[in-house]
């Protein structure tokens, strides 16, 4: 973990590759003396922001923005707004809540993503609570998909990665897991996420026609970044024509089963986030998914089934890859604590019947709104197959989806008994 002065020519090109339109902006102001920026380097799983203040990091620690030990020329530079501006350069990042026995992930920063930006342009005295949010450096949800909790085998991979993290019994948890695994020097791992932090002046010292592009391209950016929360209105409406079709079906009033419907409409709209299977040569920006393989296969010694490691991402309709929803393993915000999960086939029977129900209810609207709902295709799976419902077996997924196949050696086969697959939807675009 580093942190270093930059000039603009040093970091340019990366930025026009990534997000040419931010760095048509830049280039405009950059010259400007006071126009500084930083480069900063976070190992893998960091929190690039705790608690809705960036950390800094120096000398291998850490540091918050309010920290009374910041040391110069950062307490000045970057401490303009609890969450200063920065760009991801190499890596992704997962803004997630802490929930304490569970994490929400809610949202996936790509290459080229400006963070920091909706904070620093609202009003300090901003009533909404920001303290929540945490950003990690990678993907913070990972989901090992065969099950992983043989105390024999994961008290040996402790022993041999020299790691105290134990939690592997619960599966919100592995991500920081697989983040200690990776601070072992058994595994030799340079993953590392770059963020270029705008210093003060990009928003305070700039001239007035300096600013204008640079100010104009940040303001468009958000904008596009909360199309979703500007539509509220709109999907409470056909939330609405969703409790109605509810209120129409057999099914008794359930709260739960009402809630998943609606959360996997906003990952079918794209607006929360599913889990997709990670490829270990593709995928390295999002974990570094070879040396968390590695670390299963030679040190907890895994035999037989593929470590798949599921990563959030959102539905990309262009691609027509699916992204899954666990019953097993929910990101459903609104859940409660009473929930039983020892009935998921028949969450799943329930969920299916009402979301087909609506889907079927949309057909007839012809906005793009309803047209994505119902030209999205939901396959629910569970490892006790229901023909009936046309719930499929867990066995049957790599049919699906080839990327659950993708294996290490030839050896190994696909965990159908997983915990997050056991019970799961594939959410995924019409072709």
């Amino acid at each position: 973990m580093s942190i270093k002065e930059v000039s603009w020519d040093e970091v340019k090109e990366r930025v026009e590759k990534i997000n040419p339109v931010f760095a048509e902006a830049m280039n405009a102001t950059a010259t400007h003396p006071s126009a500084k920026l930083y480069l900063a380097r976070y190992h893998f799983g960091d929190l690039i922001v705790k608690n809705g203040i960036t950390q800094i990091p120096i000398n291998n620690q850490l540091i918050g923005l309010n920290h009374p030990d910041l040391p110069e020329p950062f307490k000045t530079e970057l401490n303009y707004s609890q969450m200063c501006a920065g760009i991801f350069l190499n890596k992704t990042a997962e803004v997630f809540v802490d929930l304490e026995t569970r994490v929400h992930p809610l949202h996936m920063f790509e290459l080229g993503d400006v963070y920091g930006l909706w904070e620093l342009m609202d009003p300090r005295e901003s009533p909404y609570y920001q303290r929540m949010w945490n950003i990690a450096a990678g993907a913070r949800s990972l989901f090992l998909v065969p099950k992983a909790t043989d105390n024999t085998s994961h008290n040996r991979m402790q022993r041999l990665l020299n790691i105290d993290e134990g939690s592997q019994h619960n599966m919100f948890m592995q991500g920081l897991l697989f983040k200690s695994m990776m601070q072992s020097s058994r595994l030799q791992n340079d993953w590392n996420c770059e963020v270029l932090y705008l210093g003060r002046g990009w928003f305070e010292s700039l001239p007035q026609n300096a600013w204008m592009q640079f100010h104009y391209t940040c303001l468009k950016q958000e904008w596009a970044n909360s199309t979703h929360s500007r539509n509220r209105l709109t999907f409470e409406a056909i939330w609405q024509t969703l409790s109605q079709t509810q209120a129409e079906t057999r099914l008794k009033p359930n709260v739960y089963v009402l809630e998943s419907v609606k959360h996997l409409v906003n990952i079918a709209m794209g607006a929360f986030l599913g889990f997709r299977p990670l490829n270990a040569h593709l995928d390295e920006h999002i974990a570094p998914v070879s040396m968390i393989e590695k670390a299963y296969i030679e040190f907890y010694k895994l035999k037989h089934y593929i470590p798949t490691i599921l990563a959030p991402t959102y539905l990309n309709r262009k691609s027509h890859n699916a992204v899954y929803y666990s019953f097993m393993i929910p990101t459903l915000l609104s859940l409660t604590h009473e929930h039983n999960f020892r009935n998921t086939l028949e969450d799943e029977r329930n969920v299916k019947h009402l979301l087909e129900r609506f889907q079927k209810r949309l057909e007839s609207q012809t906005d793009t709104l309803h047209k994505f709902i119902s030209n999205t295709e939901f396959q629910f799976f569970h490892y006790e197959a229901d023909p009936l419902y046309q719930i499929n077996a867990t066995k049957t997924l790599p049919q699906f989806d080839p990327r659950f196949s993708d294996a290490p050696d030839k050896e190994r086969s696909f965990c159908e008994n997983g915990p997050f697959v056991r019970s799961c939807v594939m959410v995924k675009a019409k072709t």
